[in-house]
């Protein structure tokens, strides 16, 4: 079992633990290391598991359109 898979197995435990309460998850990490990455791989996962999720990043609030 890889690290995501972990991560991901820890998250769908503690949607099943805590029901119809939001989860805030924070990831963090150096500039190239695949948080975006991560993220998506996550929304998808939770989104099979018939769980809603939305991935929001720091650079949606201070970066314009262009």
């Amino acid at each position: 079992m890889d690290k995501s898979e972990i991560l991901l197995n820890w998250i769908q435990q503690l949607t099943s633990e805590i029901s119809q309460r939001p989860i805030f998850i924070g990831i963090n990490g150096p500039q190239g290391c695949g948080k975006s990455t991560l993220t998506s791989s996550l929304v998808k996962f939770l989104a099979e598991k018939n769980l809603k999720a939305v991935s929001l990043s720091i650079d949606d609030f201070y970066l314009t359109r262009k």
